[in-house]
């Protein structure tokens, strides 16, 4: 069965923070302060309501590509403009505007091509193993490519929708050329020295803790529609688990010695703090090496 099949919409009335005591921590990354972010609604990815799951196009295939395991488009597939694929955790989605976006199923946008203001746009795997979004109007023997995987002279590949929600292109003798890079974190734990990646995510039972692609580090709900987080709008940040203890967000060309910090828990000078995500309770904690709660995020 697949999860949270609602997708909810945007959230209303949704705010998120660190919590140290009940109060929201100052949010300053070492060694400079940074100036605090404040507490965000982060908007529910969905389907549009007259969005398409791809027809099968090939006698032998399911009626349509929708699975509860790994999708895979061979050689000569088309995802068309409003067309879909989606697996337990993921949905590929040709949105009408010619942005080819990733979601999580609970809502999280993961990734996405960039293309918009291109509609009609449409995907396809060559034959040369390339994935490419084309203009309308374009095409392989025609022009007009506006996103490509860049894995060309790989005939014989297939490209895999998989089931942890990460887009895979495969050669022929299936070793991986080219990836989303949005799987899940396996462990839920960061420790010291470590990042959650853009469109990396954390399961639970009943939520996922996901550096969303819009640059919020956030929980989202599978079966209700909410979600909450910290950090602002910044398309391709990451968050890091820093060892002085401090847990920041970063934009995508930012880091540690570089600056570019766009949200921080505050809590330098706790060497050997961890940031977890309880599987069952969907608790996002940060802790002092000892386990002793630093903060949470939380409403």
């Amino acid at each position: 069965m697949k999860l949270n099949r609602k997708r909810a919409a945007v959230v209303g009335a949704l705010v998120a923070a660190v919590a140290l005591g009940g109060a929201v921590m100052p949010a300053q990354a070492a060694p400079a302060p940074v100036a605090k972010s404040s507490a965000v609604e982060i908007p529910v990815k969905k389907l549009p309501a007259g969005a398409k799951a791809k027809a099968a196009t090939t006698s032998g295939r399911a009626s349509a590509f929708t699975a509860t395991s790994d999708v895979t488009l061979l050689p000569g597939d088309v995802l068309a403009s409003n067309e879909y694929i989606e697996t337990e955790n993921g949905i590929l989605y040709m949105q009408p505007d010619g942005n080819l976006v990733l979601d999580h199923t609970a809502g999280a946008n993961l990734w996405a091509s960039g293309t918009w203001n291109n509609p009609g746009a449409y995907a396809v795997l060559q034959t040369d193993g390339n994935f490419v979004v084309y203009k309308k109007d374009g095409g392989p023997t025609k022009g007009g490519a506006l996103w490509s995987s860049r894995t060309w002279g790989n005939p014989n590949s297939h490209l895999s929708f998989q089931d942890d929600a990460n887009l895979v292109v495969y050669r022929g003798d299936n070793a991986p050329v080219w990836s989303t890079r949005t799987w899940r974190v396996g462990d839920n734990t960061l420790s010291g020295g470590e990042n959650l990646e853009r469109g990396t995510w954390m399961s639970g039972v009943n939520a996922i803790l996901v550096q969303d692609n819009r640059g919020y580090l956030g929980v989202f709900y599978r079966h209700e529609d909410k979600a909450y987080g910290v950090g602002p709008y910044s398309p391709g940040a990451y968050t890091r688990m820093q060892n002085d203890g401090n847990l920041v967000i970063y934009k995508a060309d930012g880091g540690e010695g570089k600056g570019g910090a766009t949200w921080a828990s505050g809590t330098y000078g706790n060497p050997g703090a961890y940031f977890t995500f309880d599987a069952n309770t969907s608790a996002a904690v940060l802790r002092k090496a000892d386990g002793t709660e630093l903060g949470h995020i939380g409403p």
